[in-house]
């Protein structure tokens, strides 16, 4: 996705005031990460739904999401990951619960050893009904595991009903990650990465879901919770520069 003028000037805005973090060896630059420049094989496409044919009482929809935004550790397994404005820029608590383009998120990431990772990103779009995280590398956690972006958003269907939905599409960003994930998804039968991620987004449509029944509203999460993919990076690759058609790629989802 193209990045707004406002997320570009503020990460050229923090590596031109890099001099508090250079002490961090090796020093790794405020930027985005970009889906082309990761190593991962495969590129996973996800989409995680939760239906409400009625919302909480007294909330409309934008309001919602808002919440939502807001309280985002209330609607993820924290112990999976716990989302933190980034400690290391004062101030970033207010750009994120406020009007938050461009606000930076930490985000801690746990399995069954402890916090085995740290990620962040970038609010690179918002919008009333949405908002989306592009993955950044910046001094502190070095790169996200993943390169990509991820949508939340709430739309209203043609029913009436409406959705609240997590979207994503990232690659795994180092071969060393890849290669642990793979080995994990041989010894134990679960991705380190991608599966790690379905958990976590899992938990967002059952708290979600929860939230909204528990506050005087009414909401399902469906039978198929994640209706994405994960392609062949090289289809897509070869998709887009016209080497295969449409139907090719479509069959790689199957």
């Amino acid at each position: 996705m193209e990045m707004p003028a406002e997320v570009i000037n503020r990460l050229q805005a923090l590596e031109q005031n890099r001099t508090k973090w250079e002490k961090l060896a090796p020093y790794t630059a405020w930027e985005i990460q970009s889906l082309n420049d990761a190593s991962g094989f495969q590129v996973n496409l996800d989409h995680y739904g939760v239906t409400i044919n009625e919302l909480p009482g007294g909330m409309s929809a934008e309001q919602l999401l808002s919440h939502i935004r807001r309280n985002i550790n209330d609607f993820v397994n924290s112990d999976i990951s716990v989302f933190t404005p980034h400690p290391d820029l004062p101030g970033e608590e207010l750009l994120w619960h406020g009007s938050p383009l461009a606000s930076i998120i930490q985000i801690d990431m746990y399995n069954f050893f402890g916090n085995v990772d740290d990620g962040t990103v970038i609010c690179s779009d918002y919008q009333p009904a949405s908002w989306t995280f592009s993955t950044i590398k910046c001094p502190a956690d070095f790169q996200h595991p993943v390169a990509g972006n991820r949508k939340f958003a709430i739309e209203q269907n043609p029913d009436g009903s409406y959705e609240v939905y997590t979207s994503g599409v990232d690659r795994i960003m180092a071969g060393s990650d890849e290669a642990v994930a793979n080995l994990s998804e041989i010894l134990r039968g679960y991705n380190a990465v991608f599966d790690s991620a379905d958990d976590l987004w899992s938990s967002f449509q059952d708290k979600v879901s929860e939230f909204v029944n528990e506050h005087g509203g009414t909401a399902t999460v469906p039978e198929i919770r994640n209706s994405g993919a994960r392609i062949d990076y090289y289809k897509i690759e070869a998709y887009l520069k016209g080497e295969i058609g449409l139907l090719e790629l479509r069959n790689d989802c199957d």
